[in-house]
């Protein structure tokens, strides 16, 4: 068995490709650069996790387009980024508009190329709170996208 994993080097993607190690897959590490502030950091936390899983192959996607976009303190270094409220109402200022569907995109093209059984992604559970791609309805949907578009359905896991 074969996974597409997405992997950024933190603690969800790097536990949830584990996971899929442990259940016998063979891993295709997928790592997306978009221009995030910690990209150095996590894209060697991500190569080190990869070559640890005895990863088949580490490919680093572009995705710097979203600092043009100026809307996120992930994305933009003149945003100061907002510190953690857990009782905060709004989405925060680290959102990065619709990330998640623009990378599940990529990952589900990469994934049909390389004929993997699923693909895993690592999106933090208690973010839907604040980050809507996040949401359990956006990955039921997402789900939803990928069986309709692709020429044999991939299921995917989130942690």
């Amino acid at each position: 068995m074969k996974a597409a994993c997405l992997i950024f080097g933190g603690m969800d993607s790097s536990t949830l490709a584990y996971y899929a190690k442990n259940e016998g897959y063979w891993i295709y590490a997928l790592h997306a650069n978009y221009g995030q502030r910690t990209e150095s950091k996590e894209r060697a936390c991500a190569k080190k996790i990869a070559s640890l899983l005895d990863a088949r192959n580490f490919t680093e996607i572009d995705l710097r387009y979203f600092e043009k976009f100026g809307t996120s303190s992930l994305t933009d270094k003149t945003i100061p980024v907002d510190t953690f409220n857990p009782d905060r109402a709004h989405v925060p200022n680290t959102y990065v508009p619709f990330r998640n569907a623009n990378i599940l995109s990529i990952a589900t093209s990469y994934a049909e190329a390389k004929c993997t059984d699923t693909i895993f992604i690592g999106v933090q559970s208690l973010d839907y709170s604040g980050y809507p791609d996040c949401r359990p309805d956006f990955i039921d949907a997402f789900r939803r996208v990928i069986a309709l578009g692709t020429k044999d359905p991939i299921p995917y896991e989130v942690d």
